[in-house]
């Protein structure tokens, strides 16, 4: 099935958030909704979250997996976080959050500022 993109722009209006909770509501199928104010995209706390994923291969074969943290900053620009910051955290628990909710099979280990992905 296919994903429908509905684009809302708007100008610091007063129902701007109600008009997106009214679509998604009303919704069937996987839809998304793309939030553009005064000709900004907007993000959403969880679309700020987001990771670098890190693949090593060796002998034509993977041989782990993981990511870093990081979080699309004001500017639009991606953030690295380290372990210390609790933001990581919060990613980190979005993504296992994501895993669990997809059903996926899939444990973390900490090592430093990098996840590492163990299935």
């Amino acid at each position: 099935m296919s994903r429908v993109s509905v684009i809302i722009p708007g100008r610091c209006e007063q129902y701007f958030q109600a008009t997106i909770d009214s679509v998604l509501a009303n919704a069937r199928g996987d839809v998304e909704v793309i939030p553009i104010v005064d000709g900004n995209l907007v993000l959403f706390e969880d679309g700020r979250k987001t990771i670098m994923a890190k693949c090593l291969i060796s002998d034509k074969k993977i041989q782990r997996v993981s990511f870093l943290p990081f979080l699309i900053n004001n500017l639009g620009q991606p953030e690295p976080l380290s372990a210390e910051d609790k933001r990581s955290g919060e990613v980190y628990e979005y993504v296992m959050w994501c895993c669990q909710d997809q059903k996926l099979d899939t444990n973390f280990v900490r090592e430093g500022d990098e996840v590492v992905v163990c299935t």
